[in-house]
């Protein structure tokens, strides 16, 4: 595409022309600070969540806001969706998980409260199940129809601050306040591999299409 969306502390969402290296048009998001950001698979609504809990729908033809979602009681630390789009998952600093029925509007949380709180998230490319990052330096794997929890990787990160996982959904790769990174299968739950480099928390990681590193 030709824009891309930032978001911060400065209590604004940015669209940038990625053209011209410009900003075209800011959003005031609704409790300030942006802390997860993404993009339904449709490419119709910019999803937001802020400090103050809240979940916020923006029309990316309009730039109007849409449904406001409420159901965390802290800030939404990472937002993730499904590829067919029918479901969204938000994680939150309140050690919540909840995951919203966004084909039946079904916007009533399945609420369930972990040891840590949830730093970061992704879901599976079949959509069958969401990997979930802890402050608590644990993985959990998560069944999406079911809403259980299938497994649970204890790594060797003190710390989980951001993950990916790969397009075959085989690997998982988390980043940890302790500089390192950690790889992981997902059929064995274990770690298979920690890499040394940084000389600070690792706050993000992706994934090229060809799922290697």
């Amino acid at each position: 595409g030709r824009n891309a969306i930032s978001g911060g502390y400065d209590e604004e969402l940015w669209v940038w022309d990625l053209e011209t290296a410009r900003v075209i048009r800011g959003l005031a998001n609704r409790n300030g600070t942006a802390l997860s950001l993404t993009v339904t698979p449709d490419h119709r609504w910019l999803i937001a969540g802020d400090g103050g809990g809240w979940i916020t729908f923006w029309n990316l033809k309009t730039w109007a806001r849409g449904r406001v979602l409420a159901g965390h009681y802290h800030a939404v630390s990472a937002i993730a969706i499904s590829s067919d789009g029918k479901r969204m998952i938000s994680g939150s600093r309140d050690k919540n998980l909840i995951i919203w029925r966004l084909d039946m509007n079904e916007f009533e949380p399945d609420r369930e409260t972990y040891g840590g709180s949830v730093t970061s998230l992704a879901v599976s490319s079949d959509g069958s199940f969401c990997i979930v990052g802890r402050y608590n330096g644990t993985i959990l794997l998560k069944a999406l129809d079911m809403g259980v929890v299938l497994n649970k990787l204890v790594t060797n990160q003190t710390a989980i601050v951001s993950l990916a996982l790969t397009l075959d959904n085989a690997w998982v790769i988390s980043g940890s306040n302790n500089w390192t990174v950690e790889i992981s299968s997902i059929a064995s739950i274990k770690s298979v591999g920690i890499y040394v480099g940084h000389t600070g928390p690792v706050l993000g990681i992706a994934v090229v299409p060809h799922s290697r590193l």
